[in-house]
């Protein structure tokens, strides 16, 4: 056929089972742009593949994303035949692409995470694609993915398109290579079943191999393998030395080198970059039970950006963590299933210390045992990893139930305490623990997104590395990476102090952080990683400094020293998504600096700082748009430049401004509802808002605000009162609502939010009496309180 419809046929470009692909251009267009058509090849028109077709056409129709193949136009030849337009994709399946030009492991994890935007788009407009693969993923000249061929893809909801779907068969559309378990065994297929054929397609772009090999095509075998057979870790199967037959009988051998090579690295530096997070990732998207896997594309891909930004991710070994979390979910039941997940964590940790000991006796015997001895000794190492994996995520888990989180830690400190003692001499097992102590002291101390972490815990936790890595720089002075260690341990407890109101030695700390780093960066072998070190302890040091009017001239300079060189940082690596962070907060830093000099002209360069970081977050949102931190980080920004906007007097921006930030908010909790943090998000700016509208005069509105603030966080904290960031907000937006009802001369209902919110806040001091944000915030409730009072006793009077 040399004419489809409008179209001239250049020549095939490939067949499938529903039709053939033609390359074709339109007539009388100028520009002679090429489409790919997909015809219906004739004999296959039953009503079932014409119903595909028709819902191919019907999915693509409302798919505009640019990592999507375009439909451009649909019709029926003269005889009867359906056809697609597509847009022409003149590029190579994504493998391809990857192996031919070379790309490292973190390029590839780059360009998966644009599928992974795609497929969520595709997700969010209910659409199921089911056949992810390599070929139906193709890669241009310019290195953009396009996602094609959603020729078996299922609606989730037909009946908005209009259009009846069968069911039966359909369900066992599928390439069995990337298929789920739940696709082989013809159960109802949701999202979850991509996440999974993602995963696979992810083993196989960093591995060069699929995770499965099937010994027949049978059903029986297939749903074997794939619903039975766990997959191995991928930095395990690139260690591997495989022979692999070709359909024609022929065989090759395939080795470490050979899978190295085309991502443009060696075979221990490959392992070495998938072991830990890569590996966890795969294997979470990859789980046997769909409700363990991602819970959607755009979190996987935000794991992955985690991981590229050294940040920790969400994906752990499947063990502990996973059992804590459920147990909180149920710990109205505390005692008893505390003693149990205490209970299974010392049996990890006799465990652990056993096996050191036994590898410790066996690395002294006789060198006829030594590769024996190593292999153990190599174990033991393994098995403090795993035990810190494990008990990390269940800290993180447990954040709120207080009796739950000091049992795990009470249990995690004991276990590596034990190890400590019996590899006290060890210099990598000290490495690997004070590497834990520093990870669990993040997890607990409200390092990674909550402001009520136990900070007496982190602080014992960070000093206990600290001790550690002190050890290990009297047995090596010049190792850079125990220098660095140090230097960003005397930092955290530094910030550690000052977050948690009770800065004591925060000074000396940030002091001696800045020495270090200091010494560090004088030397020009310094790394990224030190620079960004020093940018940070110079910015530590500059905000204590500044709380002393004489040093504020020294601390200007310090916080324009560490702009610089984060400004240097980013402009070195424009790509590098972590640095151009760092240089937003240091505008943030610059501007918290100048707005609390509290005169105009300051007000002013603080607002011209914000806006600098605002710029700069917008961009990144602009460039990861389904990333929710890059998106939290821009309402942060937004948030400051509310700050210098008040300082200014500018009290009616301050007001269109949070109004901005709440609706944004408020966007992020419908795409996402079941996410909690981001509901507690919305309350701090409805609280916020409620208050700017009081400064303005507008009572009736803040108490508008306040109450819907009230009608989030109440039943958000009646299902867990343990959780203290949602008491803390609770008690705030109380307090608000109370100013609102006071600033319109309502006595009584002041009176009645005030008790409450100030009742909240006791119980706070008491869990926390050595923290005096809570004790503080109690005493200018009771305070506006008691004006609310004496305003309306002299009402009463003048009346």
């Amino acid at each position: 056929m040399k004419e489809i419809g409008p179209y001239r046929v250049l020549n095939p470009l490939g067949r499938g089972g529903m039709g053939t692909v033609l390359l074709a251009i339109r007539e009388g267009d100028q520009f002679h742009k090429r489409v790919a058509i997909k015809l219906m090849r004739r004999g296959v028109d039953t009503a079932d593949i014409l119903q595909r077709f028709a819902v191919e056409r019907q999915v693509l129709a409302g798919l505009n994303h640019p990592n999507i193949a375009r439909m451009l136009d649909a019709g029926e030849t003269a005889d009867g035949r359906p056809y697609l337009v597509m847009e022409y994709i003149d590029g190579q399946p994504i493998d391809r692409y990857c192996d031919d030009a070379g790309l490292t492991i973190d390029a590839r994890l780059q360009l998966f995470r644009k599928v992974c935007h795609a497929v969520h788009f595709a997700h969010q407009h209910l659409i199921v694609h089911r056949d992810l693969k390599p070929s139906n993923i193709l890669v241009g000249a310019d290195g953009e993915p396009k996602l094609l061929d959603f020729g078996i893809a299922k609606i989730l909801n037909p009946e908005l398109l209009q259009i009846s779907v069968a069911t039966g068969p359909e369900l066992r559309l599928m390439t069995p290579e990337y298929a789920s378990p739940e696709q082989v065994q013809g159960k109802p297929i949701s999202t979850p079943s991509d996440i999974y054929s993602l995963g696979v397609l992810l083993f196989e772009l960093l591995t060069g191999r699929r995770p499965y090999r099937f010994s027949t095509r049978l059903h029986d075998e297939l749903v074997r393998v794939i619903a039975e057979i766990e997959p191995e870790r991928p930095s395990d199967v690139v260690a591997q030395t495989t022979e692999i037959r070709a359909s024609d009988g022929a065989s090759r051998t395939i080795t470490p080198l050979d899978i190295a090579k085309p991502r443009s690295t060696a075979p221990q530096r490959l392992r070495k970059q998938l072991s830990g997070d890569v590996d966890n990732i795969v294997l979470k998207a990859m789980h046997k039970l769909a409700r363990r896997r991602y819970a959607s594309a755009q979190e996987m891909g935000e794991d992955i950006a985690r991981h590229l930004s050294g940040m920790p991710v969400i994906a752990r070994p499947d063990t502990l963590g996973y059992r804590a979390a459920k147990f909180v979910r149920r710990h109205r039941t505390a005692v008893v299933a505390t003693g149990a997940v205490a209970a299974t964590l010392i049996v990890g940790v006799a465990v652990t210390a056993w096996q050191a000991q036994v590898a410790r006796q066996e690395r002294d015997n006789a060198i006829r045992e030594r590769a024996r001895a190593e292999r153990r000794y190599e174990q033991t190492l393994k098995v403090a990893r795993t035990f810190r994996d494990q008990l990390e995520p269940a800290l993180r888990a447990a954040e709120g139930a207080v009796s739950v989180r000091a049992a795990l830690l009470q249990a995690g400190r004991a276990g590596l305490e034990l190890m400590q003692t019996e590899l006290a001499d060890d210099p990598n097992m000290q490495r690997e623990l004070a590497q834990t102590y520093t990870r669990l002291a993040a997890a607990v101390g409200g390092v990674h997104g909550s402001s009520q972490g136990d900070s007496a815990a982190a602080d014992g936790l960070f000093r206990a590395a600290l001790t550690l890595w002190d050890q290990l720089a009297q047995r090596a002075p010049g190792d850079r990476d125990v220098k660095l260690a140090r230097a960003h341990l005397h930092l955290q407890l530094s910030q550690l102090a000052s977050r948690a109101g009770k800065p004591g030695d925060a000074p000396l700390l940030a002091e001696r952080a800045l020495e270090m780093a200091r010494d560090l960066c004088d030397s020009p072998r310094s790394s990224p990683a030190e620079r960004r070190v020093l940018a940070s302890a110079l910015a530590q040091h500059a905000d204590l400094e500044a709380r002393n009017p004489a040093a504020r001239a020294r601390a200007a300079q310090e916080l324009q020293e560490s702009l610089d060189l984060r400004q240097a940082q980013a402009e070195q690596d424009p790509e590098d998504m972590q640095a151009q962070r760092d240089l937003s907060v240091g505008h943030m830093d610059l501007a918290r600096f100048h707005r609390t000099a509290g005169t105009p002209e300051t007000a002013a360069e603080a607002l011209r700082e914000v806006e600098s970081a605002i710029a700069i977050r917008q961009r990144l949102l602009d460039a990861d748009p389904d990333g929710g931190r890059a998106e939290r980080d821009l309402l942060v920004a937004l948030e400051g430049r509310c700050d210098a906007l008040s300082a200014l007097g500018r009290s009616q921006d301050v007001v269109s401004t949070r109004a901005n930030i709440v609706d944004r908010f408020e966007q992020m909790c419908r795409a996402s509802p079941d996410d909690g943090r981001l509901s507690v998000d919305l309350v701090r700016a409805l609280t916020e808002l409620a208050a700017a509208e009081i400064e303005i005069g507008r009572a009736e509105v803040a108490g508008q605000h306040a109450d819907h603030a009230l009608r989030i966080i109440q039943p958000l904290f009646d299902r867990d009162p343990g959780q203290h960031e949602r008491r803390w907000r609770l008690a705030l937006a109380l307090a608000t609502a109370g100013d609102a009802c006071a600033a319109r001369n309502d006595a009584i209902g002041a009176e009645a939010l005030y008790d409450k919110a100030v009742k909240h806040l006791q119980v706070l001091t008491r869990g926390d009496p050595s923290n005096p944000r809570y004790a503080v915030e109690a005493d200018a409730v009771r305070a506006r309180w008691a004006n609310a009072q004496e305003s309306s006793r002299a009402g009463e009077r003048s009346r």
